[in-house]
Order: C-alpha cells, then structure tokens, then sequence
C-alpha cells in the first residue's frame, strides 16, 4: 500500500514506453478477412445477457439434459462454466480457413459439453454459431 501520493515522475515511469532490443520487435502478421473468436469455456455464463451486431450470444436454453424428474424426462440448460478458460479462434483468409482450440479448463467437460451445445468444436468443420461466456490443462490445434 503507498503511503505517499505518487509524482509526475512516478507516472511516467510506470507508462508503457518503447524498448530497444529484439524481445521488442513487433511481429509481423498477415492481413486476414475474418476472425471469430468463440467463447467456450468462462468463469460466468449469464443466460439473460444479450447480443448486438457484434457479439452473438448463446441462447437461454443452449442444449438439453437429462431430467428424470421432468415429465419428458428431459430439459433446457444453458453452458457449463467453471475456473478456466476455453475458446475456439477461427480465421479465414480467402479460402483458407484454419481453427485453433486454446483450452486451460480446469475439467475436460465444460468444454466439450459447450461446444456440443453451440455445434461446434474440434470436431466441427465450421466456427460456432453462437458465443457462449484459470489454471490449465492444455492447448491444442483443432484443425
């Protein structure tokens, strides 16, 4: 906890600022036509949030479940979430279109159980329809 209020100097010391050296270098990326970034996995999945022209959201009820005590013995339930974080990165570029699954969640599955949900996944040829919303289990390519 500070104890004395900072200085002008301070606050310059802390702002980002340009470093020489190759750790700095920039990276060059290709330009790309789309990339859809779906959230599988998060620490909060809130049913009642909406989307807008940029963000699709999951629906209310985004799958089923079993539910013996229910009459079709079935019901509607929204996605799984829980510590950690999984998504699936799609990019296209002309006609190239190339996936990536980023997946630290804490159980292997929130995340498949999610991604069945949207119809979507590693298995999936093509990037979720909907978007639903830390400490690792692993990364992978997906396709």
């Amino acid at each position: 906890m500070c104890k004395e209020p900072a200085t002008a100097g301070d606050v310059r010391a802390a702002m980002p600022h340009p470093v020489a050296g190759s750790a700095a270098d920039p990276i060059a990326l290709e330009p790309v036509d789309v990339v859809v970034v779906t959230t599988l996995v998060d620490n909060l999945y809130d049913a009642l949030l909406t989307g807008d022209t940029t963000i699709t959201r999951a629906p209310l009820a985004a799958g089923t479940a079993q539910a013996p005590q229910f009459e079709p013995g079935r019901t509607n339930v929204g996605l799984m979430a829980e510590h950690g974080f999984s998504a699936l990165v799609t990019v296209r570029r002309g006609d190239t279109t190339t996936s990536v699954l980023f997946d630290t969640g804490l159980s292997p599955d929130a995340m498949v159980t999610n991604a069945s949900r949207l119809g979507c996944g590693p298995a999936a040829a093509s990037p979720c329809p909907a978007a639903g919303p830390t400490t690792g289990r692993h990364t992978a390519n997906a396709r």
